[in-house]
């Protein structure tokens, strides 16, 4: 299940048209000649090959925390909302590809697919545009679970579809070609619906993505995706990214870490991003900082150096 169904979304809570999470980022200040550097950088930068990334309330902290420069970073971004690529400009400046994951809350697919949310999709992909950088979009994770409203149980397999295949499409009418689009499930569990029913279309898509979590000492990485990376390989060659994980205090952080990296070239992998928030209250809400854990968060620090940006 997503770790992140409560907490995340309250903290992203839109205020002046940011987000909330991204208030820490603005507080973080640079000298104007570490500014220029990053703008000159932003205009030559490319995708990387490989990619370990983060979430975070504050890119800017974790990587001083870290003493690392992860060269990827999620953000979620509410659909309908006044179009802000703030979050984006961030991460670029801070060295990493921005993921931005789409979430259309309180929008019927059906309504995206009918074209009512084409004025800001337009919108948000002309703003993406002006930043002549990398980019990685996604709509609609996790679609296989019940947790969201876009999800199986509440919306058809059919419409998730045609939503996704529309957005794709007015982005690339907008001009923003060069944008990857990364497809996005929650790794398969029993009462899940089967990845083949949601499958856009190789078209549509430029790269698999998988959310999945730690929770006991039990848990491996086969256990917890090996069966979901098998079926994303029936439906496409695409490269395939662990989008969101991370490890509870109990399953092990730094065992985790270590396997993650295994895994990069046991399974053929892309890469992977932590999730590196500390969750309170209801259900798989736990601490996934690395930052309380020292020697997970060295050994995230060797994996950045090996595959991402230097530190600074």
């Amino acid at each position: 299940m997503t770790m992140r169904i409560l907490s995340v979304v309250a903290a992203l809570a839109v205020v002046v048209g940011i987000p909330v999470a991204s208030v820490k980022l603005l507080q973080h200040r640079r000298s104007a000649a570490a500014r220029t550097q990053a703008a000159a950088d932003i205009t030559v930068r490319r995708y990387p090959s490989e990619y370990v990334g983060i979430v975070s309330n504050d890119i800017a902290a974790f990587d001083t925390r870290c003493q690392c420069r992860p060269n990827a970073a999620i953000h979620y971004i509410s659909m309908g909302g006044p179009v802000n690529v703030t979050l984006a400009k961030l991460a670029l400046d801070d060295g990493a590809v921005p993921l931005l994951e789409l979430e259309p809350y309180g929008i019927p697919l059906r309504w995206i697919v009918a074209g009512r949310e084409d004025t800001w999709l337009t919108r948000y992909a002309k703003a993406l545009l002006r930043l002549k950088a990398p980019v990685i979009m996604s709509f609609a994770p996790e679609a296989n679970g019940d947790w969201y409203e876009w999800g199986f149980r509440d919306t058809r397999a059919e419409v998730y579809v045609q939503a996704w295949q529309h957005v794709v499409t007015v982005f690339r009418r907008a001009g923003a070609r060069a944008i990857k689009w990364a497809w996005i499930m929650n790794v398969e569990f029993p009462e899940s619906e089967s990845l083949n029913r949601l499958w856009p279309g190789g078209a549509y898509v430029n790269m698999l993505g998988i959310d999945g979590y730690f929770t006991t000492p039990q848990d491996t990485f086969g256990s917890v995706f090996i069966q979901t990376i098998d079926a994303m390989r029936e439906l496409s060659s695409d490269p395939i990214l662990i989008t969101e994980t991370a490890a509870g205090p109990a399953a092990g952080k730094l065992r985790v870490v270590n396997e993650l990296v295994a895994a990069l070239n046991a399974y053929h992998l892309d890469g992977f991003l932590w999730f590196d928030i500390a969750q309170k209250g209801d259900y798989m809400h736990e601490d996934w900082q690395l930052e309380t854990d020292p020697q997970a968060l060295a050994a995230y620090r060797r994996v950045t150096q090996r595959y991402a940006f230097p530190a600074r």
